[in-house]
């Protein structure tokens, strides 16, 4: 039924956040929204350019980056990592329990101005929170150590988690590039982990030796 009128009721926008609007120019219009609906397309998916980033890879972005994680968290979605923006970071990035994936194809890169190594956390209780992680999968993304001493991907006490085409980049002697690890306090140690297709580059001016690379 329509009623005869010159002026149609006004239709209710649809929401769409800031980086779908942004259409990289070196994807067709048809691969790029097919890269958007590859993180994970049944989550909520959230962006640090949700929360003010500027992916320039110089700016620091990591209150953005923690910003759009703890989102992610409440929601039980994806913290995305969107396809040619570098996130610079000089912090720990928590990843806590009810995450269920941070995708890619985008790049979190180690600021000069890090006071410490910083890593893409899986955190459980050995950090501080009531969980463990589980059931959470960091996929399809470079993290850039840059020539920091720092690890890459650190899980702790974590269960059913696991790292999938994932880049460390300018790994380090003194770094890891991706570490499951169980600690005493963290309560029941990790299990059913795992880690498939990823890459540890190391840093062209340092060896790495023993367990560098993913442990």
């Amino acid at each position: 039924l329509m009623e005869n009128s010159s002026h149609p009721p006004p239709v209710k926008p649809l929401f769409v956040r800031r980086e779908l609007l942004q259409v990289p120019m070196t994807l067709g219009p048809i691969a790029w929204f097919a890269s958007r609906l590859s993180a994970s397309p049944f989550t909520a998916r959230f962006s640090p350019l949700d929360f003010g980033a500027s992916g320039n890879g110089q700016t620091d972005d990591t209150r953005a980056v923690q910003l759009a994680a703890d989102a992610a968290m409440r929601s039980g979605g994806t913290l995305w990592i969107p396809p040619d923006y570098v996130f610079g970071i000089s912090q720990n990035i928590f990843i806590r329990n009810s995450v269920k994936s941070v995708a890619g194809p985008g790049t979190l890169r180690i600021l000069p101005s890090a006071v410490h190594g910083c890593a893409i956390v899986g955190a459980g209780r050995a950090s501080g929170n009531k969980e463990n992680l589980s059931d959470c999968v960091f996929k399809d993304f470079v993290f850039d150590t840059n020539h920091r001493p720092s690890l890459g991907l650190y899980f702790q006490n974590a269960q059913r988690c696991g790292a999938v085409n994932v880049k460390v980049l300018n790994a380090t002697a003194s770094g890891i590039g991706i570490l499951f690890k169980s600690f005493a306090a963290g309560g029941e140690p990790g299990r059913e982990n795992f880690a498939r297709g990823c890459m540890v580059e190391r840093d062209r001016a340092q060896q790495l030796r023993g367990s560098a690379g993913i442990a």
